[in-house]
């Protein structure tokens, strides 16, 4: 199949309605009600370290722009091959969030010899909004 008309053919409320709900989990996850404190002590820096020389408006857009990438490339793997209904999205987040997401960022950890908690915060965030996304995206086709 094309990927042109694949990117066509994708539903955009479907990725739009994913990426909002990606975007609230992670706004949830690292807020101070989940994860947001111990995210910053296993970063070793202040909050307002974390933020220096970078604007509100740059996170926001960087984080829109990966988010997008994210969840697009998941419509386009469902798209490709026919995934549908909850439990094939489920299936596929499971897939995409270990096979890649979480396989990545532990590769990256143990050879930079960062193998602490912060590895499993935003291992098990991008585990979960991989499953949100794909559930979302395969039950709206």
């Amino acid at each position: 199949m094309d990927f042109l008309v694949a990117i066509k053919d994708l539903n955009w409320w479907a990725v739009f309605v994913s990426l909002v709900a990606v975007i609230a989990f992670g706004g949830l996850w690292y807020s101070n009600l989940v994860f947001g404190k111990p995210w910053v002590a296993a970063v070793g820096k202040t909050k307002i370290e974390l933020q220096q020389g970078r604007t509100m408006l740059w996170l926001v857009a960087t984080t829109l722009f990966w988010s997008a990438c994210l969840v697009i490339t998941i419509a386009l793997i469902e798209h490709f091959i026919g995934i549908n209904g909850w439990q094939n999205g489920l299936t596929i987040g499971l897939l995409v969030g270990f096979g890649i997401a979480i396989a990545c960022s532990n590769m990256h950890a143990l050879l930079e010899n960062r193998f602490n908690s912060l590895v499993w915060i935003t291992a098990s965030h991008n585990l979960i909004i991989c499953v949100i996304a794909a559930v979302i995206l395969a039950v709206w086709r």
